[in-house]
């Protein structure tokens, strides 16, 4: 997902993630790209669609003084490899992305991202990466750059349960935020993730063994109304 604020002029806008050039006429919302992943193998249901949807589908951008741009991955490493032109083509102050956790228990606002793939992770083409390293020649990690404290602070104070996390997995969403992480700091634009857990709606909570309590019942409301709130984080960054 990315995102441009409304008060910056396009004319005069510069690739930092200020939200007004203080000379500009009014312009075009700050824009903010929230992207999410299909479904993926052991994942046949990945509810982040339906959350950028409702995103959209409520204006929860204007509310904010946001453009929001969304954009839907394929699951596969190939189309991993679009992600640096799409950010090029949308030219976002600020790039959101979500992807599933699916034995998540809370909401996980990543904190980095690893340069490593597991290459016996498969896609949803059955194909995985061919070498471990996601860049031969990058860091270790590459930081999400949003201002992730606030982001835990105001999920946590809607009552959902919610933690910074310092593993973004070894599959295509760590991928994700680390080429995304190192694309956006070239543009000077903040970028980072959040793991959305299941949800269960209608469902009764079933515990992952009998020797662990039960997973957290998330509705997709619930996943909605975090975003929102990580989504007025970045809106006031922005402003």
């Amino acid at each position: 997902m990315t995102a441009r604020s409304r008060h910056r002029s396009r004319s005069t806008r510069s690739p930092g993630p200020s939200g007004s050039d203080g000379h500009g006429r009014a312009g075009p919302p700050p824009q903010a790209a929230p992207d999410r992943l299909r479904p993926f193998p052991g994942a046949p249901v990945n509810p982040t669609g339906r959350i950028v949807r409702a995103i959209v589908s409520l204006r929860s951008g204007d509310r904010l003084g946001l453009d929001v741009v969304p954009h839907v991955f394929a699951t596969t490493w190939a189309a991993l490899n679009g992600i640096e032109a799409l950010i090029d083509q949308v030219a976002p102050d600020v790039c959101l992305h979500l992807g599933l956790a699916g034995r998540a228990r809370e909401i996980r606002v990543e904190t980095s991202a690893k340069n490593f793939a597991a290459p016996y992770f498969a896609d949803a083409e059955g194909r995985s990466p061919a070498v471990g390293a996601i860049d031969g020649e990058g860091p270790p990690r590459r930081p999400a750059t949003l201002p992730i404290d606030t982001i835990r602070d105001r999920i946590a104070a809607l009552g959902l349960p919610t933690r910074l996390s310092t593993d973004a997995g070894r599959y295509l969403c760590n991928a994700t935020l680390y080429r995304s992480a190192a694309h956006c700091a070239k543009r000077g634009i903040p970028a980072g993730f959040l793991h959305l857990p299941n949800t269960r709606d209608g469902r009764a909570p079933r515990p992952l063994r009998p020797d662990r309590a039960p997973q957290p019942v998330f509705t997709h409301a619930d996943l909605t109304r975090a975003v929102e709130a990580t989504l007025g984080v970045i809106a006031a960054r922005l402003g």
